[in-house]
């Protein structure tokens, strides 16, 4: 079962990893509140509310970052900052945002596989097409009417 975590959670998750911080070396910084480790990093968020909310339930945050997870809830300015953070994907740049529904976003299979699992359940993903080792994909909101 994927865990679920908080937008926050997430951004900082993906900000320490694409930062180039190994998930094990995440996973012990926490275990052992190494808050420096941490910051040498990036100092961008409040890690050390992180820290200690992570320290009630470590497995959850440890399995978050081993295996992936699903996020409570995200709003389209979420979705539009994770897509830049974890894949470095910009909107009108490599896909198009209108009336809160992403056009044309291209993953790999990998990273398409593990957005589609972080997403939460109030966004489809839709029109999806894969060419070889790619996928192209839209994202409409569940409540979202066609215009």
């Amino acid at each position: 079962m994927t865990v679920s975590v908080t937008l926050m959670e997430a951004y900082m998750i993906e900000t320490l990893l694409a930062s180039g911080m190994e998930k094990a070396d995440l996973i012990h910084a926490i275990k052992t509140e190494d808050l420096d480790a941490i910051l040498q990093v990036d100092d961008s968020f409040d890690y050390l509310a992180f820290i200690k909310e992570a320290k009630d339930n470590p497995e959850r945050v440890e399995q978050a970052i081993q295996s992936g997870y699903t996020i409570k809830f995200i709003s389209v300015y979420g979705i539009e900052r994770l897509l830049n953070i974890k894949f470095d994907l910009e909107s009108g740049k490599d896909y198009s945002l209108e009336d809160h529904q992403f056009h044309g976003i291209k993953l790999k299979q990998d990273e398409f596989t593990d957005f589609a699992t972080m997403l939460s359940p109030n966004w489809n993903i839709t029109n999806k097409k894969t060419t070889n080792n790619e996928v192209t994909f839209n994202i409409k909101h569940q409540t979202h009417s066609p215009s």
